[in-house]
């Protein structure tokens, strides 16, 4: 969820921080990693058995087997999941996100103008500038600060 805020702040959009908390899963301009795992819950009963369901399913993955949250560990996950899907930039604003989110604007940079030169846009364009060129513009500026 942390994502998201950041992510808004570089493409120039912070005022999608005010939108529902819907958008975070539906909107065009997310910021979503790929799947930690999945389930089909059941959707029978009234909306409190389906949170149940819901919170039950998410304490067992929380805790059993434990999820990384180590920064380099998710990086890690981001970078795999994107090779063996065979689209190497599709994660791009997701792993330079959460560098950045965790203060790792060295690791940030480099992506990005990997990216760059591999010819990526990270999914996003604003105006003229590809996600990789206004993420450089926000860390050189954050850089500075």
């Amino acid at each position: 969820m942390a994502l998201d805020p950041l992510f808004w702040e570089i493409v120039k959009t912070p005022e999608n921080v005010t939108e529902a908390l819907s958008f975070r899963l539906f909107g065009a301009w997310t910021c979503q990693g790929p799947a930690w795992s999945e389930a089909q819950i059941s959707e029978d009963g009234e909306a409190e058995d389906i949170a149940v369901r819901v919170l039950d399913w998410a304490n067992i993955q929380a805790s059993d087997p434990p999820i990384p949250f180590d920064v380099r560990a998710l990086a890690k996950f981001i970078e795999d999941q994107a090779e063996q899907q065979g689209h190497r930039g599709a994660w791009l604003a997701e792993l330079v996100t959460l560098f950045a989110l965790a203060g790792r604007l060295d690791e940030a940079r480099a992506a990005c103008v990997a990216a760059i030169g591999r010819g990526e846009s990270g999914r996003y364009t604003v105006g003229t500038k590809s996600w990789p060129e206004l993420a450089l513009e926000w860390i050189s500026a954050q850089q500075k600060s």
